[in-house]
C-alpha cells in the first residue's frame, strides 16, 4: 500500500543568487480505495480475533475508535466496515493499513481555498499549496509523481559582487491538449532526448 512519503529540496546558490529552502513535499495518500481484501476476508479476520476474547476485550485489544456495542452490531451483520474499522482489523493481524482517505488528506484545506482544474474528467491528482508558500515561485512536473523541476529566485534577491548574475536564455512555450502532451512526452523519454532536441528532431522530419 502507498503510504505518505516526504521529499525536501535543499537550499542552493545559483548564479550568485541564494534561494531559500523549498517547503517539504509530502505524498499524503494514494490509492486509498484500493483494498486487496473483501468484506468476507474482513469478517473472517473479525471472527478469528473475536473467538479469542469477550466482545468488550476485543474492542480494547484492537484499540478501536468505536465502542464494543458497535462491534456487536457488526457481529449481527448490521453496519458495514468503514475505512477506519478495516484498518483496525488489518493492524490487529499485522497487515499494512490502508492509506488515508482523500477526505482526511484534504482536512486542512481552507474553506476559502481557490480550486483550479486542469484537463477533463475525474481528477486523480491533487496538489495542496500552503498559504505561507505563496511567495515562493516554483515550477513543477506532474507525470506520475510530483517533482520540482526548477525554482525561481526571489525577485529582489541580492547579487554578490564576486559572481555576476547571468541572464537566462530566451525560451518559448506552446499549449497542447493533455493527451497530446502525454504522447509526445512518452516518445521523448523513449528517445532519451531533451525537449529542445526532441522538437528539433520533429522539425527536421517535417523539413523545417
Amino acid at each position: 500500500m502507498d503510504q505518505p512519503t516526504t521529499t525536501t529540496t535543499s537550499p542552493h546558490t545559483r548564479a550568485g543568487l541564494t534561494t531559500p529552502t523549498q517547503p517539504t513535499i509530502t505524498l499524503l495518500t494514494r490509492n486509498a480505495a484500493a483494498d486487496n481484501l473483501t468484506d468476507q476476508d474482513y469478517r473472517e479476520i473479525y471472527d478469528e480475533l473475536r473467538s479469542r476474547c469477550p466482545l468488550r476485550q476485543f474492542a480494547e485489544t484492537i484499540h478501536s475508535g468505536v465502542s464494543f456495542a458497535w462491534w456487536s452490531k457488526y457481529e449481527r451483520s448490521e453496519p458495514r466496515l468503514n475505512h477506519d474499522r478495516r484498518n483496525e482489523l488489518r493492524a490487529a493481524v499485522g497487515l499494512p493499513t490502508l492509506p488515508p482517505e482523500v477526505s482526511a488528506a484534504l482536512a486542512s484545506v481552507s474553506p476559502n481555498a481557490a480550486v483550479w482544474r486542469y484537463g477533463h474528467g475525474t481528477a486523480d491528482q491533487v496538489l495542496l499549496v500552503a498559504e505561507a508558500s505563496h511567495d515562493q515561485p516554483v515550477t513543477v512536473r506532474l507525470s506520475g509523481d510530483l517533482q520540482i523541476v526548477s525554482d525561481d529566485p526571489p525577485r529582489h534577491s541580492p547579487v554578490t559582487a564576486v559572481t555576476p548574475s547571468r541572464r537566462r536564455a530566451t525560451t518559448k512555450a506552446i499549449r497542447l491538449y493533455p493527451e497530446t502532451w502525454e504522447r509526445l512526452s512518452m516518445l521523448r523519454r523513449e528517445a532519451n532526448m531533451s525537449w529542445d532536441e526532441f522538437a528539433a528532431w520533429i522539425a527536421d522530419l517535417c523539413g523545417g
